[in-house]
């Protein structure tokens, strides 16, 4: 997942000004619902925390996340259902964040 944001960022950042930017683009948004924006958050998150993660790394997955929650709407189809299936791990990953136990970066 990582890889084929990086790839977006890559090909986009002529044109586009950051993230939120791209994400907007009709290239992007039109392949992209609520549900996948959500999936592809929580494995964003995921991968920010293991182990090997440097503080580059987490900063763009964390860039991407803030960007694809933003641009999820609270009545599309399915969004209760994605929520339900990745928040509790998304929450276990933002609070190792937040206290800074994970990724072993950021606790350095």
């Amino acid at each position: 997942m990582q890889v084929a944001c990086e790839l977006l960022a890559a090909r986009y950042d002529k044109e586009l000004d950051g993230t939120d930017e791209l994400l907007q683009h009709d290239a992007v948004a039109s392949h992209m619902d609520g549900r996948l924006r959500l999936l592809v958050l929580a494995q964003l998150l995921h991968c920010a925390v293991l182990p090997g993660t440097d503080l580059a790394r987490l900063s763009f997955n964390l860039e991407w996340a803030v960007a694809l929650l933003a641009l999820v709407g609270g009545d599309e189809d399915g969004i209760v259902e994605v929520l339900a299936s990745v928040g509790p791990r998304a929450t276990e990953v933002l609070e190792a964040l937040q206290t800074g136990h994970r990724p072993p970066s950021l606790a350095s």
